[in-house]
């Protein structure tokens, strides 16, 4: 799912490097990119970027603590 939607934006599932020419030229690839997530991991994406999402500064801020414990325990800074 585009990152547009807040909604599945941090969405770990949906969070897989692209090369250049696939995620900006070809805008994602999205179909061929749905197809190898597996067709219940995509459905998941799809009904939740229909969901309107507004984070508090209080969600963003549990999501940032998350993901620099997530980066210090792969030994990244």
């Amino acid at each position: 799912m585009s990152r547009k939607h807040m909604s599945t934006r941090w969405e770990e599932e949906n969070c897989r490097p692209q090369c250049y020419s696939c995620n900006i030229m070809k805008q994602g690839m999205q179909y061929e990119y749905g197809k190898r997530l597996g067709k219940k991991t995509a459905e998941k994406m799809y009904m939740l970027s229909k969901d309107i999402v507004k984070f508090s500064v209080d969600d963003l801020q549990e999501m940032i603590e998350h993901y620099q414990k997530e980066l210090k325990k792969m030994g990244v800074s």
